[in-house]
């Protein structure tokens, strides 16, 4: 069974400090680390015990969608204890209506940072803005973090890197002040998705467009068009966010494209790109969920959560040090390719890319008569790796080597990769 007994001291010793500051809410974050840190907890977790924990609990549990299997195994009036299962679920990048902490029981969790700098206001429910990635780190078993409310202190994403992961969390239930919670989406979207979501205009049009893809596709891609478009732009941003997979027609997304212009003018502009984007995180998390080894999903938390090669390779080499970051990228892409259970998304386009070659050394073709002694080897190495314009690649290689069918097939091979969005961050500086 579940040592209930070491949450239960937990949670008593939490609430005994949280006492000696009047339960002062901006307390819990410091106080909760500051437990979480020093309690020693058990982490062998069996499926067979927790079926035993959810028949016998008297607990009040919280049955919502956060996590795998959340289960709350420690609850007084100012606060609660959870244990978080995660399998294949991702975290939104989110703030927080709630102070707390939380620390890894199982497994591991790439942990990313973010700011947001707000340019427009629609309305309460709906922001634009800038998504800025701060800081990523890789949080291990036994690592805290305090959870801060509001859109200032802790802005954040996890990507669970095992199978399982599993969290505790200690929390409290909700913080007016700091609502709405925002849910951040790259490139530049903060929305307040418990209230538009449960919104019963938003709700009532996705049921019916589901019952018109039921009867007839067609139908429900021109009533998204010629209807959806009429809502106000943060139920529009919501019903898109849910159906956007009925536009994956390029001419189907034109026409919605060009309706949203007319009705909502430049505010439709920022439908493009962030389309673009949650389809790229789209097909990442359902290739992370067929991917069982540990190194691929690290390879796929980095694609999906980092904006740029710098960042990845500062992340690599925290991970593993005595290995080159290039080395490895190289090594796990011909690895996803031979993964024949990946996504019908990534691996079309993988194919479509030729990732069984190296990534990097696919552009490099052209280096291999240059011996690695040769300083202009070396010049052109590192040149190549960098160049994100197409133009100024060729031109490189043209001035390099003179050497035109190489140029060309080297060329060819980075203008087939640059086609692969889920590897978008390995050609950003």
């Amino acid at each position: 069974m579940i040592n209930l007994r070491q949450f239960q001291l937990l949670g008593e010793e939490i609430h005994a400090k949280l006492k000696r500051h009047s339960f002062d809410e901006k307390a819990l974050p410091a106080v909760a680390a500051e437990a979480l840190s020093i309690i020693e907890l058990e982490n062998d977790f069996r499926l067979d015990e927790l079926a035993e924990f959810v028949i016998a609990t008297k607990i009040a549990q919280r049955v919502d969608e956060f996590s795998n299997l959340p289960l709350t195994v420690y609850r007084c009036e100012e606060f609660f204890i959870q244990i978080l299962v995660w399998m294949d679920a991702t975290t939104a990048i989110h703030e927080h209506a709630f102070s707390g902490a939380f620390r890894v029981l199982v497994g591991s969790s790439l942990h990313s940072v973010y700011e947001f700098n707000e340019r427009e206001r629609i309305n309460s429910q709906f922001l634009l803005g800038d998504v800025r990635l701060k800081m990523a780190e890789i949080l291990r078993t036994g690592d805290v973090r305090p959870i801060h409310p509001g859109s200032t202190d802790f802005v954040h994403a996890l990507f669970h890197l095992d199978r399982p992961s599993v969290t505790v969390v200690v929390r409290n239930y909700y913080e007016p002040w700091a609502a709405p919670q925002y849910t951040l989406e790259l490139p530049d979207i903060a929305f307040n998705e418990d209230g538009l979501s449960c919104d019963q205009r938003v709700k009532l049009f996705c049921r019916l467009l589901a019952a018109a893809g039921d009867l007839n596709q067609e139908e429900a891609v021109d009533l998204l068009i010629s209807k959806g478009t009429i809502l106000d732009f943060p139920r529009l941003f919501i019903v898109l966010r849910q159906n956007y997979h009925l536009l994956s027609a390029e001419l189907d997304w034109n026409n919605f494209i060009n309706t949203a212009l007319d009705v909502h003018g430049q505010l439709a502009g920022h439908l493009t790109p962030w389309v673009r984007s949650k389809k790229r995180e789209t097909s990442l998390v359902l290739a992370r969920k067929e991917v069982k080894d540990s190194e691929l999903r690290f390879f796929l938390a980095l694609l999906l959560n980092l904006p740029s090669r710098t960042w990845i390779y500062r992340l690599i080499r925290e991970k593993f040090p005595e290995s080159s970051a290039e080395d490895l990228c190289c090594q796990w892409l011909k690895r996803l390719r031979e993964q024949e259970r990946l996504s019908s998304a990534f691996i079309e386009l993988a194919k479509k890319a030729n990732l069984g070659s190296d990534l990097f050394r696919a552009r490099l073709n052209a280096a291999v008569p240059f011996e690695r002694s040769d300083p202009r080897s070396e010049a052109f190495l590192r040149a190549a790796v960098t160049r994100v314009s197409q133009q100024d690649f060729k031109a490189y290689l043209e001035e390099a080597i003179g050497d035109g069918i190489e140029s060309t097939r080297a060329l060819d091979a980075y203008a087939r990769l640059r086609q692969v969005t889920e590897l978008d961050p390995l050609f950003i500086d």
